[in-house]
């Protein structure tokens, strides 16, 4: 290391001359010792891209549809707000109910799913907790970040206005709110009422159940020292599978994401499985919308430990065992330390926000506040 360290030191005070003997040396021993290499191909074969065109293509064409669908659902939201607004000023006139301008007709979503290719969903009147549990369109973000369940339960709590968003599958929605139910505590004998209570007591006591087995897979595999293919039964061993290298949360592009200002989101935990049919190398999705909790119980283990972890709406829980952390926790931590606050702060903005409305709520308790 002294010697590499001291040649630049004497090359900056030698002579012009003796400077370009070195270059003439060092591009004679370059000549000498370099190997030839062989010309890179210019491109790849088409068995190594056929599925990145195929989902390029696919995402071009659905996003096209879903514009289409969004500029068509726009389009009604004039209508409407215009109706709505000559219906006011009938109101304002005094006018009898019999001459108010006659509701427009509410647009026909189930025909413009068909002509687009599109498929649409009709959700009843939904708290956001139980909206949270929608695989998919729950966990989707708009342009700007946001998430969807802020866009439809935002402060602006506008009707018939399009939210466009996009999932980490890149899975793209459109969607609207077509009405608001003021809070309130349904009866029991209400419609539907029942059905969702005994749903949700279903869920409850199954998360019991699924839990223990899969923690007995867990305790197996940290006794015997084995892998978890080793230790569940064999009806079981085509579920397990090796996941690709993942983070806790990932920004995708750097670049794109320090434009937009977007969030980071949790990162994808696939496989990559080869299809026996086409010898293709495919991609798998290992867990079905995973979040801090998945994250926490899995990043909180002993490399070459198992344990147990809820996906977030807690719809699934998975027997895990991690492998390997990389890089090792020290090294994660200096550059914790010695990173702009800014690369980081958006991963906390969760942690951020829910201790901000702890905070909120303990001093509306202690002042006694309610609102009416």
């Amino acid at each position: 290391e002294s010697d590499t360290s001291s040649e630049p030191a004497e090359a900056a005070g030698s002579s012009d001359e003796s400077n370009a003997a070195a270059d003439e040396n060092e591009a004679e021993a370059s000549s000498e010792t370099e190997p030839e290499t062989a010309a890179q191909p210019k491109y790849r074969p088409l068995d190594e891209v056929r599925d990145e065109i195929i989902t390029d293509l696919a995402r071009a064409k659905m996003s096209e549809a879903i514009k289409a669908a969004e500029s068509a659902m726009s389009a009604y939201r004039e209508k409407w707000l215009q109706n709505q607004e000559d219906i006011e000023k009938a109101k304002e006139k005094d006018l009898p109910k019999e001459e108010w301008p006659a509701e427009i007709e509410p647009l026909d979503l189930d025909v413009l799913a068909r002509d687009l290719g599109l498929i649409v969903r009709k959700l009843p009147p939904m708290a956001r907790w139980e909206l949270a549990e929608i695989e998919g369109l729950s966990a989707s973000n708009t342009e700007d970040g946001r998430s969807f369940l802020d866009a439809a339960f935002g402060s602006q709590r506008r009707l018939f206005l399009p939210i466009r968003t996009t999932d980490q599958d890149y899975n793209m929605y459109v969607s609207w709110v077509v009405d608001r139910v003021e809070d309130h505590v349904p009866k029991f004998e209400d419609e539907g009422v029942r059905d969702r209570v005994l749903a949700a007591w279903k869920r409850k006591e199954a998360r019991h159940l699924a839990e223990r087995t899969a923690q007995e897979f867990a305790d197996k595999a940290n006794e015997a020292g084995k892998t978890l293919r080793e230790v569940v039964p064999d009806d079981r061993k085509d579920d397990v599978a090796e996941s690709e290298p993942f983070s806790w949360y990932t920004y995708g592009d750097m670049e794109f994401a320090w434009l937009q200002g977007a969030s980071p989101w949790f990162d994808q935990i696939v496989a990559r499985i080869k299809d026996p049919a086409s010898g293709l190398i495919t991609t798998k999705e290992l867990v079905e919308s995973p979040g801090d909790k998945f994250m926490e119980a899995v990043f909180s283990l002993e490399v070459g430990k198992a344990g147990v972890a809820w996906n977030q709406p807690e719809t699934v829980v998975y027997a895990v065992r991690l492998l390997e952390l990389a890089p090792p926790a020290e090294e994660l931590a200096d550059t914790f330390l010695s990173q702009n606050v800014q690369t980081y702060y958006g991963a906390s903005r969760n942690e951020f926000t829910g201790a901000f409305r702890k905070w909120y709520d303990l001093l509306r308790e202690e002042a006694g506040l309610e609102w009416e």
